[in-house]
């Protein structure tokens, strides 16, 4: 007999001992000469330990009778809790610590069982351990020499084996969370795992962009379409990047001004003179008066924009060159001028840095100006 066979059979021994042991002690309870609601009064009690007792239970053949007997009937040989009963009604209460079939037992049975087996303990297989605090089953296994049947640790366990849809389910009407999930330190909050998809999400509503409800950052939508939305943004519906477009795909927006340098109000406002530069943010969006008003407009990821420039105001000639905010010069121009109070604009697409950010060049000609800087879309 190889050495884990040999640690089963003791590990065995030791669980049809301690079963006994309860067994025994809730036969200890009962007062002398009850024979239980069911025995008719001219029939002997049969001793709860009646078939431990035909055979040793340190023998192979009858440790393998016991446990095949407590794989068959799943809870047969069941503690017997403080109350004196093993299982609860339907509609009555549960103990926890003990054992309870409800409904119809053709279709389903449900178990609730508190396991704080410290360390836990090894069930039919060596790596499957039953250390669930809290575990509640549909019908067990076919197979199950271990009656708490856990596959998988956890503080709360639900295990859908046979007859439920679903081994976890939870529904909340107050606005706030179905099911939270939270890990400590450097936990992780949330670990999705199925043998055909990690998780799925329920496709309803309307793109989250077209909604007026209101959202926060961080959340995510599947809408009817089948596209996935992010919020990066709080608001009535929020700022949202739809998740599932491919790579370097161009995403239109309602034009927003990121820049004004007339405006005090605006980083890095004021005239720009020749060979100076600006570094702005494209992130949000403002008025006239420099207040944010589109928060995240072009949002975290975003690789370039498309914008539109405008000088005004100007002194003499010279150019503007805009290049990605990290850049530290230029080699081309984005818009040019000939000569004192012109206002002009062009349009054009630039790299952002990992700031979201662009910068703009005064070029090396005598001419100063103010620049305008408005986003019509972004890739990502």
């Amino acid at each position: 007999m190889d050495t884990r066979a040999a640690q089963r059979i003791d590990e065995l021994q030791r669980e049809l001992d301690e079963l006994r042991a309860q067994i025994d002690r809730g036969a200890a309870v009962r007062p002398p000469g009850d024979r239980g609601s069911d025995t008719p009064a001219d029939e002997p009690a049969v001793p709860a330990t009646a078939e431990v007792a035909t055979e040793p239970t340190g023998s192979r053949r009858g440790l393998l009778r016991l446990a095949a007997g407590a794989a068959a009937g799943g809870a047969a040989a069941v503690v017997v809790t403080s109350s004196g009963r093993v299982a609860a009604n339907d509609g009555d209460s549960v103990e926890v610590g003990a054992v309870t079939d409800q409904g119809n037992t053709g279709r389903t049975t449900t178990v609730v069982r508190y396991v704080n087996a410290d360390p836990p303990r090894v069930g039919v297989f060596p790596q499957v351990s039953d250390a669930n605090v809290l575990l509640v089953r549909d019908q067990a296994p076919v197979f199950l020499l271990n009656p708490n049947g856990a596959a998988y640790p956890a503080a709360v366990a639900g295990y859908a084996n046979s007859v439920l849809d679903n081994g976890l389910y939870g529904l909340c009407r107050t606005g706030n969370h179905g099911v939270v999930a939270h890990g400590a330190d450097d936990s992780i909050g949330l670990l999705a795992r199925g043998d055909r998809a990690n998780a799925k999400l329920y496709l309803a509503g309307d793109p989250a962009p077209d909604r007026n409800d209101a959202h926060e950052a961080g959340e995510l939508i599947a809408d009817d379409d089948g596209d996935l939305w992010y919020c990066t943004a709080d608001g009535s519906p929020g700022t949202w990047v739809k998740l599932n477009q491919p790579p370097g795909s161009f995403v239109p927006i309602d034009p927003v001004r990121v820049f004004d340098s007339r405006q005090a109000a605006y980083p890095e406002s004021g005239v720009l003179g020749p060979n100076e530069s600006k570094t702005i943010s494209v992130a949000d969006g403002r008025d006239l008066a420099g207040d944010i008003t589109s928060p995240d407009a072009v949002p975290e990821g975003a690789t370039a924009v498309a914008f539109n420039v405008t000088v005004t105001g100007t002194t003499g000639p010279n150019f503007v060159s805009v290049v990605p905010g990290d850049a530290p010069g230029y080699t081309t121009s984005t818009i040019n001028w000939s000569g004192p109070d012109q206002s002009l604009a062009n349009g054009s697409v630039v790299k952002l840095d990992d700031m979201r950010q662009v910068r703009i060049f005064g070029g090396d000609q005598t001419g100063s100006t103010h620049v305008v800087f408005d986003i019509t879309g972004y890739y990502v």
